[in-house]
């Protein structure tokens, strides 16, 4: 998993590189990546440590606003949390969370940026950035959710399997020392 959010942060700054800081379509992967990692940290104190040291390389990286992502991404966190303590945790949950995050990012963050007057506020801007973004951020979180949740079956089940075939093991243990 902790490869999956640092490949997510470099594949943010090559995707950044091709389209520039001045383009409307800046991607959120690092921070859907987050949501995916509830998948394996839910519930830990782990996974809030690990939104906040996102959030902050998020910043170091590319924003300059020390310390404001690692806020928003905590709080990302905190709404994954609560969202996935009522809804079930599968791929389509997933997808609508990450429907629902980037509106609510793209506003506070344009807000944000107007109250410290280094934006002009236009509606038209704010909505271009939104949907320009929700592609390609949904579609990453529907396949590495996706791919994230069927290994995470597979590998229990292999633990099922393999324990299954240890009970066995030690039944003809028993069987063949009761014979004897």
């Amino acid at each position: 998993m902790i490869l999956i959010l640092i490949l997510s942060l470099i594949l943010d700054g090559v995707i950044l590189n091709l389209v520039g800081l001045d383009s409307s379509f800046i991607p959120l992967i690092t921070m859907m990546s987050i949501v995916i990692a509830y998948i394996k940290y839910r519930r830990t104190n782990k996974y809030y440590i690990i939104c906040f040291i996102m959030g902050l390389l998020y910043d170091i990286c590319f924003a300059d606003m020390f310390l404001y992502h690692s806020i928003v991404f905590l709080g990302v966190g905190a709404i994954t949390d609560y969202i996935f303590s009522i809804c079930s945790l599968n791929t389509m949950n997933i997808v609508l969370l990450g429907l629902g995050i980037i509106p609510v990012y793209r506003a506070i963050t344009y807000s944000y940026l107007y109250i410290l007057r280094l934006v002009t506020f236009n509606v038209n801007e704010l909505l271009t950035s939104i949907y320009s973004s929700i592609l390609i951020n949904i579609l990453y979180l529907a396949v590495i959710s996706y791919l994230v949740i069927s290994y995470g079956k597979k590998r229990k089940q292999g633990e099922i399997t393999s324990y299954k075939s240890l009970i066995g093991k030690r039944r003809l243990q028993k069987i063949s020392t009761n014979v004897r």
